[in-house]
Parts: C-alpha cells; sequence; structure tokens
C-alpha cells in the first residue's frame, strides 16, 4: 500500500509508513526558491525524494490576493498520480 503525501507552500502533514518505500511525496514548485531548497533539504534528511511537480514551468495559478486560482497544483497532481491510479 502506498501512501501520499503533497506538500505544498505553508502546508505540513505527517504520515507513518512501514518505510520510505512505501511514501509517495510529490510538492509543486516552478522555481527553486529558499523554501524549496529548504523543503528538499529536509525531506532528504529523513530519506524521502520528493516528486517535484511544475518546475521551470509558468506560473499558471491564481493570486491570492486577488482571488483563487484555476487549479493549477491539482491538475498537475492529477497528471502525476496517473500511472499509480491501479497500484494502490
Amino acid at each position: 500500500m502506498r501512501f501520499l503525501l503533497l506538500a505544498f507552500t505553508f502546508f505540513t502533514s505527517i504520515i507513518y509508513a512501514t518505510s520510505n518505500d512505501d511514501i509517495l511525496l510529490f510538492t509543486v514548485a516552478t522555481e527553486a526558491t529558499d523554501g524549496f531548497i529548504r523543503f528538499k533539504e529536509s525531506a532528504s534528511r529523513a530519506g524521502l525524494e520528493p516528486i517535484v511537480l511544475g518546475m521551470g514551468e509558468e506560473w499558471k495559478g491564481g493570486d491570492v490576493v486577488n482571488g483563487i486560482g484555476g487549479g493549477f497544483k491539482v491538475h498537475l497532481l492529477k497528471q502525476a498520480l496517473e500511472p499509480y491510479k491501479n497500484k494502490c
């Protein structure tokens, strides 16, 4: 059984698994900010390698100050999960 840990900016979740092989760790980042680099370092210390979605792509999400977004992160995650849909 695989577990999914989805990490977004300002979102932290802790789950327990029998091994790191049971964890799929996703995050969305379009550029390598200081926070992103710290996140990757923390994941590495825990023995995890995050799957980074959107790196190098133009941000197509919303502007929280002016309204909701268009589901950019959700679309990226949906595409990334497609290969795993029958493996759980």
